[in-house]
């Protein structure tokens, strides 16, 4: 909702009226936008993504407390929490949808993942609205915890050589790309 006061004012010394003030509503709900995307974290972090119910101009419908809005992760991007809104509680599943209904028009869901990938949420309604394109979240690995065996060498004959490969894992068995020394 927006206020505006208005002054009328005139420059031949007559009486002006009193100030009017004009309430400029939301339209009718129309669609669903991101307003606070996904960032990208390291594994095991979290990231918050937030929607909201606008009218056709953008503004917030902050009267909505009834749009149901379902956020869906793929691979195994994990929703661990509704932070606004009220969730159909089944968040918690890698992968797996929570429907949340708005509050004042707003709905925002914590999301976390444990596998350096790049994971998509859609977001949809079943009112009708216009659903905003998927969020993208890139989940990088956590810092290095671990160095792991991942080609054992064979036994050899003196004189002889085997190769013995290495990698850099994170605490989630993440592989660190880039590490040049162990």
């Amino acid at each position: 909702m927006l206020f505006r006061s208005v002054a009328i004012t005139n420059d031949a010394a007559l009486t002006n009226p009193a100030n009017d003030v004009i309430t400029v509503s939301a339209d009718t709900a129309t669609q669903v936008v991101i307003t606070g995307a996904g960032i990208d974290f390291a594994a095991g972090g979290t990231t918050t993504l937030t929607v909201e119910v606008q009218d056709t101009y953008g503004n917030l419908v902050s009267s909505d407390n009834t749009t149901t809005v379902t956020f869906s992760p793929t691979l195994s991007g994990t929703i661990s929490d509704v932070t606004t809104g009220t969730g159909d509680g089944s968040y918690g599943a890698a992968g797996g949808a929570e429907a949340v209904t708005v509050a004042g028009g707003t709905a925002t869901v914590v999301l976390t993942d444990t596998v350096a990938e790049t994971f998509e949420v859609a977001i949809t309604n079943g009112s009708g609205l216009t659903n905003p394109s998927n969020d993208s979240i890139t989940v990088s690995p956590a810092a290095a915890s671990e160095v792991v065996i991942s080609g054992a060498g064979v036994d050899f004959a003196a004189g002889g050589s085997t190769t013995l490969t290495v990698e850099v894992h994170d605490a989630y068995g993440n592989l660190e790309i880039g590490r040049a020394h162990v």
